[in-house]
């Protein structure tokens, strides 16, 4: 309907949707995920913090202040949480569906191997920290856990190289006389919202290809 200074009137509901999308747009184009890892262990006592941030404002935090991993007597593992406020948890997990997940995790990524590689590659890594202190008492094991510590700790910083855009600060302190084990490990990352979007396109495509192999994992 025009008007007679010859606007247009356009229904509330178009008004809307158009307002929804374009803000969707604007998300997709410009907006950013961010995430944030810090895990501290001292002796037997932890804490995991996992950050996630959406533009900025939108944030979710998650921290779990114990977190304790035993073999039991009985075929599994048992994991002790305990959370801010609450009293710890106890979870028991048998080796045969530790199985199962990690033989389906590893069809999972066979299968969307392309979705999760194409996705790896567009976070970026802008700040990451690991100091490790470690000892056991004798100077040759603790010397030869140490030269330990430092290639695996090279061997990621290799992995995630690309990804960086700066350079990591990793250390590893031996303490040949004491037993002792602390580390810190802290890692900030971003991605895209866009990227999520191409993401999509190829897990559709990795689900036409598994449909027409009749294998349906999910």
């Amino acid at each position: 309907m025009i008007c007679p200074a010859g606007l247009v009137h356009y229904p509330v509901w178009f008004l809307i949707t158009f307002t929804t999308v374009a803000v969707a747009g604007l998300l997709l184009a410009f907006g950013r995920l961010s995430l944030r890892l810090d895990y501290r262990r001292r002796g037997n006592d932890d804490r995991l913090l996992v950050e996630v941030a959406l533009w900025g404002p939108v944030r979710y935090r998650m921290c779990i202040p114990v977190l304790q991993v035993a073999v039991q007597d009985a075929p599994g593992l048992r994991f002790d949480v305990a959370t801010e406020g609450k009293p710890p948890e106890g979870y028991f997990t048998r080796w045969t569906a530790i199985y199962r997940a990690v033989t389906r995790a590893l069809r999972l990524y066979t299968r969307y191997r392309r979705v999760l590689s194409y996705l790896w590659r567009r976070w970026r890594i802008t700040g990451c920290e690991w100091h490790t202190t470690v000892g056991t008492g004798d100077p040759a094991t603790t010397g030869f856990i140490a030269g330990l510590f430092w290639s695996v700790k090279g061997f990621l910083a290799g992995r995630i190289s690309p990804q960086l855009k700066t350079l990591p600060k990793c250390s590893v302190t031996p303490d040949f006389f004491v037993p002792v084990f602390q580390t810190s490990f802290n890692l900030a990352a971003s991605v895209a919202l866009r990227h999520f979007l191409v993401a999509g396109l190829y897990l559709l495509r990795c689900r036409r290809k598994g449909a027409r192999g009749g294998a349906g994992l999910l």
